[in-house]
This record gives structure tokens, sequence and C-alpha cells, in this order.
């Protein structure tokens, strides 16, 4: 009897998003250490929208039970992410107009620091 789970596929799926998504990360940390707005923007909009497909790519996996909990973490973790992406451009809007927010920056620096401990939690749990 063959099981119809996609779970290898899966892993290997996440595993490749996570590292496109990591190569936004870095270009917005390094846009916005250049003071380069123009391109912390379009990135944001870029990750936001890489963010979105993921999300819904993610419904095209069947996984077992032992994968439920990582697939939770997972998709947490995608939308603080693309929450704190959203941020980034405002923030970036914001920076280009002579305008600080730090409002926006905590809230901005929360959705990453929250992103970031769900796709820890992802990496223990397929491990």
């Amino acid at each position: 009897m063959t099981n119809n789970y996609d779970d290898e596929a899966w892993v290997s799926h996440i595993k490749f998003r996570a590292a496109i998504h990591s190569g936004y990360h870095t270009g917005i940390a390094t846009s916005n250490l250049n003071r380069d707005f123009n391109t912390l923007i379009r990135l944001s909009e870029l990750l936001t929208e890489e963010i979105e497909l993921t999300i819904r790519e993610d419904d095209n996996y069947n996984l077992s039970p032992r994968f439920k909990e990582a697939n939770m973490e997972w998709i947490a973790g995608l939308h603080a992410y693309n929450s704190g992406a959203k941020y980034a451009r405002i923030i970036a809007i914001d920076a280009q107009n002579g305008n600080v927010n730090t409002d926006d920056i905590s809230e901005f620096v929360n959705f990453n620091k929250q992103g970031t401990e769900h796709i820890e939690n992802v990496l223990q749990l397929i491990s």
C-alpha cells in the first residue's frame, strides 16, 4: 500500500521557497542600510507577491499528520513575514518623504521576529 502524501515534495518546496525569501530579506536589509528607498519599496512589493504565491502553492500539498504542525508554523511564518514586508514598504515611502514612524518600524521588527520564530519551529519539526 502506498501513501498519497506529499511530505518529501513539500519539504523540498519550503526549503526552496525559504531560500528565495531569504534573498529578498537580504536585499531589503541592504537597501535600507544604503538608504535606497526605491529599491526597498520594490523588493518589499516583490517579497509580498512571492509570499502570497507561496501560500497559494501550499494548498497543492497533501501532508501526512506528521507534518501538519510544521505546515501551520510555515503558514504562520509566511503571514508574519508578509506583514513585515508591507511595513517595510510603508517605512520606505515615509523615509522618501522625510518621515520616520517609530510605530511602523516597531511593527516591522515584531513581524519579522515572529516570522523567524515560526520558521525556526518549522526547521525543528521537519528534522
